[in-house]
């Protein structure tokens, strides 16, 4: 949704996150593996960017500015409930993500409740229009 606006770095080490919050649990489910393809697609990567696997450190050392960390956490935990599920693995990689941007668990707290809310909202669209 807001990935645009990360420069082509950001891109990729974002990339890099959604797939590393996707395998936390060790299984990319089938729309955990959509939600990446829309990823690419958005951020113009689908036929450039082979993975690296990096590991969260290295992953977050791209994102210098406060709001790309806050929009990168975010979408993290969109991946995270991709699934409909909330793995403790993905729970404890966003927690040490959360800790990496210096976020507040507030602020957590209320990333976690859009998220869910926009999840609800799509089950309910999709419902709506007979999908």
């Amino acid at each position: 949704m807001l990935l645009h606006e990360f420069n082509n770095q950001e891109k990729i080490a974002f990339l890099e996150l959604a797939h590393l919050v996707a395998n936390a649990n060790g299984i990319i489910d089938e729309k955990e593996k959509v939600m990446l393809d829309t990823y690419k697609k958005e951020m113009g990567l689908e036929d450039s960017y082979e993975l690296k696997n990096l590991q969260l450190e290295e992953i977050v050392q791209n994102f210098i500015h406060n709001r790309s960390k806050r929009i990168a956490f975010l979408e993290s935990i969109s991946v995270a409930f991709a699934d409909g599920v909330y793995q403790e693995e993905q729970k404890n990689l966003i927690a040490e993500l959360r800790q990496a941007f210096d976020i507040s668990l507030e602020d957590y707290e209320n990333f976690k409740a859009w998220i869910i809310k926009i999840n609800a909202l799509h089950i309910q669209a999709n419902e709506m229009v007979g999908a």
